[in-house]
């Protein structure tokens, strides 16, 4: 015999009870299911504020380590160049050229082709009030850096010592005016009476690449010829060292820096 049962099926309980918005029961489960996606939110969120305030507290220690790499990145290149210096201080000054405390021999660089001036990236002397005088950048069109750059790239000067003032200015300027050069309108800052200077190519493109000069406080200290020859002979070498310190010297010179 079959029977039949009062109890209300699943889906009756459903539509009656949870689904029918006479009752409470609706709006109740509605209530309690923003509070736990609230709370899940809240969660999500502590948790994300959580590692955003890790990340923050890694700032500090992150900046000073790229201060400590950048520094010893900069050391490291300081070292490079003291160490070019060392070697065209070595290779310049060797004794066969007669170079000594009466001398000073310079490096300067055109840097790019639109520069007007040379700027100084090399400079030697036993005397230190030669070593630090002189100026950083001078005009293109001046003194017997000019002319060597000038001309097919080589210049010597020479001048007696008893000449001074006005007539060392009209001696020298005889000397440098046929490749289109003026004395320099300062006072130099050693009272040189020789001067040879040379230019350097590179052997890449053939693009001059600097000038060396070699001055002296009198004449005949230093041997024209064998400074020539050591220019000739290790010119592959003095042109990339002209170069790389080029580089360097842009980097850590200010371009405002003084004249």
């Amino acid at each position: 015999m079959a029977t039949s049962s009062n109890f209300p099926g699943l889906s009756e309980i459903i539509f009656d009870y949870v689904l029918n918005f006479r009752t409470p029961v609706p709006y109740f489960l509605f209530v309690v299911g923003v509070e736990v996606w609230g709370y899940l939110c809240e969660r999500s969120t502590a948790a994300e504020l959580a590692d955003l305030r890790s990340e923050v507290a890694e700032i500090p220690a992150l900046k000073q380590s790229i201060r400590h790499e950048k520094q010893e990145h900069a050391e490291s290149k300081s070292s490079y160049s003291d160490t070019l210096k060392a070697a065209l201080r070595l290779m310049l000054c060797a004794n066969k050229t007669g170079f000594d405390h009466r001398c000073r021999v310079t490096i300067y660089r055109r840097q790019t082709d639109a520069d007007n001036e040379f700027r100084q990236i090399f400079r030697y002397s036993e005397n230190h009030s030669y070593q630090v005088g002189g100026r950083y950048k001078i005009p293109l069109n001046e003194g017997v850096v000019g002319a060597a750059w000038h001309n097919h790239g080589t210049k010597h000067v020479s001048i007696d010592p008893i000449v001074g003032g006005d007539a060392f200015n009209k001696a020298m300027l005889d000397m440098i005016e046929p490749e289109g050069c003026k004395v320099p309108t300062c006072d130099l800052s050693m009272p040189s009476t020789e001067f040879y200077a040379k230019a350097l190519d590179d052997h890449e493109n053939g693009h001059r690449v600097g000038i060396v000069v070699y001055e002296c406080i009198e004449q005949d200290v230093f041997s024209v010829e064998d400074i020539d020859n050591i220019l000739t002979e290790q010119s592959l070498e003095l042109a990339r060292f002209v170069k790389h310190l080029g580089r360097l010297d842009l980097e850590f010179a200010p371009s405002a820096r003084g004249e």
